[in-house]
This record gives structure tokens, C-alpha cells and sequence, in this order.
């Protein structure tokens, strides 16, 4: 059972650099749960939008067919872009009247 000299000082500094990590990890995953956020709340806004008010008015050829890679699912993918666009106006709109 040999144990590896390490010096108080050593052993400080880790503790130290391992809480300066720990800190800046908070940090990330707080941009990472709004940005999950904004992409959920877009891509849940723009599939309603495409699916209850676009879809119906659209012709056959741009209508989303289930489990087919179709001209539909790319009209989808640009009204989640949209959505996704608006959210982010909003978020920077927002951000900036806080900042005065």
C-alpha cells in the first residue's frame, strides 16, 4: 500500500483549479438550458404552425408525408428556422431593456 507524496501546496492548487472549472461549468450549462429552450420552444411553435394553419393551405406536393424525406419536411424545417429567429428577437429584445 504506497501512497504518493503529494505536497499540501500541490494538493491545494488542484482543489483551487478544480473549483475554478466547476464555476465556469455552471456557466455553460446555463447558455446550454436556454438555448435547449429557445430550440424547443421554436421547433414546438413552428410544427404547430406548419401542421394546424400551413399544411391545409398548402399544395400536395409540399405536404409532409410520415416517415418520408419529402419537399414537406423541408417547408417544416423553415417555419422551426423562422420560429427559431423570432425566439431569439424576443430574447434579445428582452435582454437589452433589462441592460437599460
Amino acid at each position: 500500500m504506497l501512497q504518493e507524496p503529494t505536497p499540501k501546496t500541490g494538493n491545494l492548487s488542484r482543489q483551487l483549479l478544480l473549483r475554478r472549472n466547476f464555476r465556469h461549468l455552471g456557466g455553460v450549462q446555463s447558455s446550454v438550458r436556454t438555448n435547449l429552450a429557445k430550440s424547443f420552444v421554436a421547433v414546438v411553435s413552428g410544427n404547430a404552425f406548419y401542421f394546424l394553419i400551413l399544411m391545409p393551405l398548402l399544395p400536395p406536393a409540399a405536404r409532409h408525408r410520415p416517415y418520408q424525406l419529402d419537399l414537406g419536411l423541408v417547408v417544416d424545417f423553415w417555419v422551426c428556422l423562422a420560429c427559431y429567429g423570432v425566439v431569439e428577437l424576443i430574447s434579445r429584445h428582452t435582454r437589452s431593456e433589462r441592460r437599460g
